[in-house]
């Protein structure tokens, strides 16, 4: 049987290594990273920094999930700033739908 190429060909494809690529398909996000990205979002959108928050390192780590964040923490904690902004973003992500609407007094 004849081979189908020659042996530099067969050699090099044998000693060549290519560079692997990362995977390019989007995975769809667990809920916590989806919470994680929607609270750094919301901190984000109100110009405010983590450090602002509290201990920078502490709350990364909590938004991140490798430590719990409670809710009554948050609640107790976290500036109206960022729930002005992560409240709409919670409704959005659970299918409600989100408006703005700006009101102005009338001045006679």
């Amino acid at each position: 049987m004849k081979p189908t190429m020659s042996d530099e060909q067969r050699q090099a494809f044998l000693t060549s290594v290519e560079k692997p690529t990362a995977v390019k398909a989007k995975l769809p996000l667990t809920r916590r990273e989806t919470a994680g990205r929607l609270l750094r979002k919301a901190v984000r959108k109100s110009d405010m920094l983590l450090k602002q928050i509290g201990d920078h390192g502490q709350i990364s780590r909590q938004i991140d999930g490798v430590e719990n964040l409670s809710f009554h923490h948050m609640f107790a904690t976290w500036p109206p700033e960022v729930w002005c902004e992560l409240i709409p973003l919670l409704a959005a992500e659970f299918g409600g739908e989100v408006t703005t609407t700006i009101t102005m007094k009338k001045v006679a």
